[in-house]
């Protein structure tokens, strides 16, 4: 399980008329061995340091389970999108993008948590920086009582890949060698860390559909590229 969050303390003030809004997707099969996890997955969604105004929070799952499992107030604050043929983690990434209606997109699985200031500092990062496409943020390890586990040294893996981040490409794609040196070194990649700016081709990819593992990794790739 990863707890998300960024390294910095600075605050989103809440009257500030420029921020732009941010669509939460959380994706989940509605499996009974998984609601203690999924319940503190979505109050973490719901309990962000920032007015829910500037946030929209939806689940996708494939099964109408969820349904009987969420109840009147949840479901009077989510948005539950229901669609049976949803069978791959590429798909259900897919559909939550395409059908959100925020400028920014952040995903949660549903064995995750955000820390209370996930999105203020997410919605900070993109308002500052309107070429921002993509954000992977930091993440501790939590038990099953959400209690901190370990906290993953980043800073060797960032600088790494920063390398390449900030390599000028002239239009080439990434070489054999680009692409392994990101593995070898542990490139950023989970689920639950990500936030994209919607709007950009890479994002509806046909060929994500197919793909259950690395969802990750294939968006740092077509953002990078």
């Amino acid at each position: 399980m990863e707890n998300n969050c960024l390294d910095t303390d600075n605050k989103v003030a809440q009257s500030d008329p420029v921020l732009p809004k941010i669509s939460v997707v959380l994706f989940t099969q509605a499996d009974p061995t998984r609601d203690d996890f999924l319940f503190k997955a979505i109050n973490s969604v719901l309990t962000q340091d920032i007015s829910n105004e500037y946030y929209n929070f939806s689940i996708i799952c494939d099964n109408e389970r969820i349904f009987n499992l969420l109840g009147n107030y949840y479901l009077s604050r989510i948005d539950v999108k229901v669609v049976p043929t949803l069978k791959t983690l590429g798909a259900k990434v897919k559909y939550g993008i395409e059908h959100s209606d925020a400028d920014l997109i952040s995903f949660i699985e549903d064995d995750d948590e955000f820390y209370p200031n996930k999105l203020s500092e997410v919605i900070e990062k993109f308002s500052k920086d309107e070429s921002l496409i993509y954000l992977h943020n930091n993440y501790a390890t939590i038990n099953s009582d959400s209690k901190i586990t370990r906290v993953p040294s980043q800073q060797s893996r960032i600088n790494f890949a920063s390398k390449i981040l900030f390599k000028k490409y002239e239009g080439s794609n990434f070489t054999d060698r680009d692409i392994s040196e990101l593995v070898r070194a542990g490139s950023l990649g989970n689920t639950s860390c990500i936030t994209i700016r919607r709007g950009y081709p890479f994002l509806f990819d046909d060929d994500i559909v197919k793909i259950n593992y690395g969802i990750d990794t294939i968006l740092l790739f077509k953002a990078l590229s």
